[in-house]
């Protein structure tokens, strides 16, 4: 009984009221679709590709195509190490898409208790465009909880908040996320996530962002 009510705390997490203040909301549907395959080279390290489709207007158009380049290495039985590059392709409002970069590091914990799966991680990310000038670095903080079902399925919740360093302006917190969804272990190497994921914008000066975004990631460990 304990595990089922801390699942619908979860839910209702997610769910959730709006308590911010009323402001002026510009609101987006996205469909986001990734692919990442993972490759096991030794015992804990392990290198990853990342392919990320994102399309968004109210799912219309593709407004971000973004590769991802990763290695992670597992140092403790609990705490994993990461550390990787992304090539970003972002559309501007005139249609054109403009080329960016980033750099980042993380680190990992998890742990089981019972049926459940608990995972906390920081990561740090530097982004720059292509004539070195630097967009800003954010500090991520996710907490995320699995849910065990069977062999197959397992749900999931996580939180994520943003922690926005941009230079001549002031810091701080500047986005959340919220998702629930569900993963399906098709075979040992390849795996199926759906999930609904929402963001807000925090600290707007003027207009909110809020997306509403529904996603599909395969997984292919090789």
């Amino acid at each position: 009984m304990n595990k089922r009510i801390l699942l619908f705390i979860c839910v209702l997490t997610f769910l959730g009221i709006d308590v911010y203040a009323q402001r002026e909301v510009n609101k987006d549907a996205a469909t986001w679709l990734e692919l990442t395959i993972e490759k096991k080279v030794s015992s804990g390290l392990e290198f990853g590709l990342n392919q990320q489709f994102r399309i968004n207007y109210n799912m219309s158009e593709l407004g971000r195509l973004a590769t991802e380049l990763s290695v992670s290495k597992k140092v403790l039985n609990n705490v994993k190490l990461s550390g990787g590059y992304v090539l970003l392709n972002n559309r501007n409002v005139d249609d054109s898409y403009i080329l960016s970069h980033r750099f980042f590091a993380s680190s990992s914990f998890e742990t089981n208790w019972n049926l459940f799966e608990l995972q906390y991680r920081l990561r740090y990310q530097q982004g720059f465009i292509e004539l070195g000038e630097l967009t800003g670095q954010s500090i991520r903080n996710k907490f995320q909880v699995r849910y065990t079902l069977n062999k197959r399925l397992k749900p999931f919740v996580s939180y994520e908040i943003f922690y926005r360093i941009r230079p001549n302006e002031a810091d701080g917190f500047n986005s959340e996320r919220v998702v629930l969804g569900c993963s399906y272990k098709i075979n040992r190497q390849v795996s199926l996530e759906a999930y609904y994921l929402y963001r807000n914008e925090l600290n707007a000066t003027n207009e909110t962002d809020r997306d509403y975004v529904y996603g599909l990631k395969a997984l292919l460990k090789l």
